[in-house]
């Protein structure tokens, strides 16, 4: 079974409080304690709960890219899967989890998808002129980037080949 925070504050003989602030990096919280709760943290082996804190945060740390294929199979591009590893090694980089989305999309499940908080943030690829896509994320405001460019790229942030 995993070692919760309950387990360092009892051990560690302070508050969950406590623990959730050095574990948060808040700094409310003496020094001494600070590296006497460090301490047991690494002697019991805890590690943070990636979703609950994505819950209590309202982040994920996850990045979706969303490259719809007509067939699966089609994956053989070698520029395409240079910006997909590309993606996803800039992702771990910064501590994000990574998914690829290669489904057809319509737009109840995109704004499902955004409203679920699944992700931080979207990439898009197969950029059309006119893409509902990014319509509707720039009506949302929700963050997306481009690979690719559309008809108005004006506000968007997009790369693209030259």
């Amino acid at each position: 079974m995993p070692t919760t925070l309950q387990d360092v504050a009892q051990k560690a003989g302070v508050s969950l409080m406590t623990v959730s602030r050095v574990v948060n990096g808040k700094d409310n919280v003496a020094e001494e304690t600070r590296q006497h709760v460090l301490r047991v943290i690494d002697e019991l082996g805890y590690v943070p709960h990636l979703q609950a804190q994505g819950l209590a945060s309202g982040k994920t740390r996850t990045i979706v890219l969303h490259y719809p294929l007509s067939n699966p199979r089609l994956f053989s591009n070698v520029i395409e899967m240079n910006f997909i590893t590309g993606i996803a090694q800039g992702a771990a980089d910064e501590g994000y989890y990574f998914s690829l989305m290669t489904g057809a999309l319509n737009p109840p499940d995109l704004m499902k998808l955004c409203r679920s908080v699944h992700a931080d943030g979207l990439i898009l690829m197969k950029i059309a002129l006119q893409d509902w896509r990014v319509e509707l994320l720039r009506e949302h405001a929700y963050p997306f980037v481009m690979i690719g460019r559309t008809e108005n790229n004006q506000g968007l942030s997009f790369i693209d080949l030259d």
